[in-house]
């Protein structure tokens, strides 16, 4: 059996004097509580102490926390070990070799010393998604 899942949509809205996150799914906003929601595609999402939630049926799964009035986030991911060696982008390259989680979409390797400013321009900026919103279909089968 296969389930289709398009992660969620987050938007900083702090660029437009707001304050927060938004969260989209299937193109509604979705107002997080502190009660887990189920959708029916399994995917659990919920807000505990400003951390957003997103868990998967087979236990995939991000943790998103809120910090300085929603104008910084931290992710946290957990994937399945049968996920590694797959990841790329801002989630890092999970090999076991801390030496290229910096690696660019073009396959260039960033030194791991690098500090949080070069981190985020010769990084982060890169990795960057040009249209306005990201969803990818992940075949659970």
């Amino acid at each position: 059996m296969a389930a289709i899942l398009k992660p969620q949509v987050l938007k900083d809205d702090g660029m437009e004097n707001k304050s927060g996150l938004q969260i989209q799914v299937d193109g509604n906003v979705f107002p997080p509580s502190s009660n887990a929601t189920a959708l029916d595609s399994g995917i659990i999402l919920s807000l505990v102490n400003n951390t957003f939630e997103i868990g998967t049926p087979l236990g995939n799964g991000i943790r998103i926390k809120e910090a300085a009035h929603g104008t910084f986030f931290t992710f946290v991911t957990a994937f399945l070990s049968s996920y590694e060696n797959s990841s790329v982008g801002l989630a890092g390259k999970w090999n076991g070799n801390m030496d290229d989680d910096f690696t660019l979409p073009n396959g260039t390797v960033l030194p791991i010393n690098m500090n949080d400013s070069e981190i985020f321009h010769n990084f982060g900026e890169a990795c960057e998604f040009i249209s306005s919103y990201y969803t990818q279909s992940i075949d659970l089968s």
